[in-house]
């Protein structure tokens, strides 16, 4: 029996399908079947765990592959990256984009789907929403939207979730941006939440009306990162929302 009250959802940043790591330079060795088997393992344990709300909203908040193309370099920057085969990670994400919301569909009654850009996956994202899109158009109980806008907005109930890839504004300037741009889901919320990923750590806080949350990654570093002294640990998130209450139950799977 669901909950009609209840909404789940389950950001999920910064997966970088397709990264390559080595342990004698990284410490770990990490490769797309790895991250693979981890995204999958970890969004099944979520959605069992989870309770069972009529509703899922499903966000890759980007860089959900490693690369933009076979180059092999971030889009902005051109750093180089040690990354799979361009058309296997394309295709290998899809399907598992795809797998992750079969999972969600045995428990919840709709799912909605977004495929948010990040700094490396400028053009991959839109090739894996029209992948999902194609594949959900006869599925009535699937959404995928496919707008292609750097935001994503929604409200259930009392609760108003925005959320963005994180690499193009401050916490501060995306909150001023939900209450502008979106101002009268502001006002009929009393729950508002801005999740970001992009600096791949836990962090939030409360900016005015609405609770910042940045999420953590769900991969280990590159070489890159690790050349650059950063640090970080990996985990998924679950999170269900009351209409009225707001969060009420929060899941998580640590890696």
């Amino acid at each position: 029996v669901t909950a009609p009250n209840l909404h789940a959802k389950l950001p999920i940043f910064d997966a970088h399908l397709g990264m390559i790591a080595e342990l004698n330079r990284t410490g770990e060795e990490w490769d797309t079947e790895k991250a693979v088997d981890r995204l999958l393992a970890g969004a099944e344990a979520l959605i069992k765990d989870s309770k069972r709300a009529e509703t899922i909203t499903i966000v890759f908040g980007g860089d959900t592959t490693h690369q933009d193309d076979k180059l092999n370099r971030t889009p902005g920057h051109k750093h180089a990256l040690d990354g799979d085969y361009y058309h296997k990670v394309i295709f290998t994400t899809t399907v598992a984009a795809r797998d992750v919301i079969s999972m969600a569909l045995g428990k919840f009654q709709k799912v909605k789907v977004k495929v948010l850009r990040g700094n490396h996956d400028e053009n991959a994202h839109v090739a894996i929403t029209v992948g999902l899109a194609m594949h959900y158009e006869a599925e009535p109980r699937v959404s995928i939207d496919a707008t292609f806008d750097d935001f994503f907005e929604e409200r259930h109930g009392l609760n108003m979730d925005l959320y963005h890839h994180g690499d193009k504004g401050d916490p501060t300037k995306l909150v001023l941006k939900a209450a502008d741009f979106w101002a009268e889901d502001w006002c009929r919320s009393k729950w508002r939440n801005c999740y970001t990923g992009h600096i791949h750590t836990d962090s939030s806080k409360d900016i005015g009306g609405m609770k910042w949350q940045s999420m953590r990654t769900m991969a280990p570093q590159d070489f890159y990162g690790h050349s650059s002294g950063w640090v970080s640990r990996q985990s998924l998130r679950l999170i269900v929302d009351h209409h009225d209450e707001g969060e009420k139950h929060r899941y998580s799977v640590n890696f």
